[in-house]
């Protein structure tokens, strides 16, 4: 505004002497095109400060590569983890500015990549965490002869090889007698890290679950070796895993009675710190529909949890859906499955921002043709209609397969989704693809000292809520006793409404509240 009002002084003041009549016309033009000239990035846009466009495609050697994961810097930085298709196929970990930029110093080559194989023969990266302290580890399969591995690496901020972590960076780890597959990768805030997957005979696999010590050992407290194999119907894929506030770890994916994926069904264990499975906590069928499979767990700050994942009983094939569960692993009716934009097909990653809104990672066909698409939810599955007008935000990198894998979430809301995507003029290969959108909510993480919303920080009521959290009061004790003004708009604790201060606190200014 203040723009608009000095632009029009200066016109005034050009104008002087003129006509009255001429000179608020002259004006009145100006201003009419001077307002229309300011645009203003509206949630689920794609973010034009990012390589100005909202796009970048990464290209390595001139060969295929895929982005698998992506995080974010507390700089803003952007690091990408996924697969080079080079002789053999390597790990890959790349890094970009907030604006889009290449990092050349990045790495050890000077050219922003760091390429690794820790096999001889193939090496596919599935997953990626980045460390408190910056490091990132990375995560996949990766083929010695004819078996697969449990493979890691870890990479200093830099993006060379960490020598203090397994040989020389790297891990391999031969589960069982047959080939394992890992498919996702979570830190405990012990800095323990948690991989888990697929393992078995060369018919049917066991959800397998691997705890490795910082260093990137196995830690042997788990499951007695540090390996928890566990057979759920008869063949099971472990695609999903999350960490609790308490240590126990949450592991979901598709279990099936027979080889065939068409018989799959979604299913989730719950392993005790210790990697016992926690028999009071149902393990299957998870998610609603016929044929389905997990592929995205998040944990809301109450204790329950969100899968999602595919379902084939959704418009004539595999579209999304969601299914929330109580502490227990009891199914909240409270929440529905996803809808579906047109043709949602396979979930990759999901997010619960700060707001209690859920975002989820995909693609979408578009005349036959898949892109990138991201869905924003409400807590209760309905969609958010003032994200890109009806929910879902798409980006087009003019290629003919555009295919999301990974999701970010930025200090500012922002949306990082990344992937591949096959550029016709480079023929078959694909590039690691990234696409950042504008917030979902313009009042993202707005958080006020005015808890209550009254429009005034008294001592009495926002004040002393503060102190009691300081002091570590808990619960109900929180707001016991305090008298509300008769306009507060939030003066419950608990009750999960637009009155909940617990939730505003929670969602708005990101305390961790017991």
């Amino acid at each position: 505004m203040s723009r608009l009002f000095f632009a029009f002084r200066h016109q005034h003041d050009r104008l002087r002497g003129r006509s009255s009549a001429k000179a608020i016309r002259c004006l009145l033009l100006f201003a009419t095109s001077l307002v229309a000239s300011f645009t203003y990035a509206a949630p689920g846009d794609l973010d034009t400060t990012f390589s100005t466009d909202g796009k970048r495609t990464l290209s390595f050697f001139n060969e295929s590569s895929r982005a698998e994961a992506v995080m974010i810097r507390p700089d803003g930085r952007i690091v990408v983890a996924g697969t080079c298709n080079l002789t053999p196929s390597a790990f890959c970990i790349t890094q970009i500015s907030a604006t889009g930029t290449l990092d050349l110093t990045f790495g050890s080559q000077g050219n922003g990549v760091e390429i690794v194989a820790i096999n001889s023969d193939s090496n596919r990266v599935t997953s990626a965490a980045m460390q408190p302290d910056g490091k990132v580890v990375v995560a996949g399969y990766c083929q010695e002869g004819t078996r697969y591995d449990f493979c890691l690496a870890r990479f200093t901020v830099g993006g060379r090889l960490d020598s203090s972590f397994g040989s020389g960076g790297k891990v391999a780890t031969d589960v069982t007698a047959s080939n394992d597959f890992a498919y996702a990768l979570a830190l405990q805030s012990d800095g323990k890290i948690v991989l888990v997957g697929q393992c078995g005979n060369s018919t049917f696999g066991n959800f397998c679950v691997v705890r490795y010590h910082p260093h990137g050992a196995l830690d042997s407290s788990f499951s007695g070796n540090g390996i928890q194999a566990t057979d759920i119907v008869r063949d099971d894929k472990a695609n999903a895993v999350a960490i609790q506030p308490d240590g126990k770890i949450i592991v979901a994916g598709a279990c099936s009675e027979t080889s065939s994926t068409n018989d799959a069904r979604g299913c989730v264990v719950r392993y005790t710190s210790a990697g016992v499975v926690d028999t009071g906590f149902p393990k299957t069928p998870v998610l609603n529909g016929g044929k389905s499979s997990v592929e995205a767990i998040v944990l809301q700050p109450d204790g329950r949890f969100v899968l999602i994942g595919r379902c084939a009983e959704t418009i004539g094939g595999d579209g999304a859906c969601m299914s929330r569960y109580n502490t227990d692993g009891s199914f909240d009716s409270t929440m529905s499955s996803l809808p579906q934009p047109g043709a949602l097909f396979t979930p990759r990653a999901a997010i619960l921002q700060q707001d209690g809104k859920i975002a989820v990672a995909s693609a979408a066909f578009s005349a036959g043709v898949p892109r990138f698409v991201l869905a924003m939810y409400h807590s209760d599955s309905s969609l958010d209609k003032g994200f890109s007008s009806d929910g879902f935000a798409y980006a087009d990198f003019a290629s003919t397969d555009d295919y999301a894998n990974a999701l970010a979430l930025q200090p500012d809301g922002k949306l990082l989704l990344a992937g591949y995507c096959q550029v016709p003029e480079v023929g078959v290969n694909t590039d690691m693809c990234i696409a950042r959108f504008e917030a979902a909510t313009k009042g993202y993480r707005e958080c006020s000292l005015d808890l209550d919303g009254d429009g005034k920080v008294l001592a009495t009521t926002d004040s002393l809520i503060h102190t009691r959290i300081a002091l570590g009061i808990t619960g109900n004790a929180v707001t016991g006793g305090i008298t509300f003004p008769a306009n507060a708009t939030r003066d419950e604790w608990g009750t999960n409404t637009s009155r909940d201060l617990r939730k505003y606190l929670i969602t708005q200014c990101g305390l961790n509240l017991s």
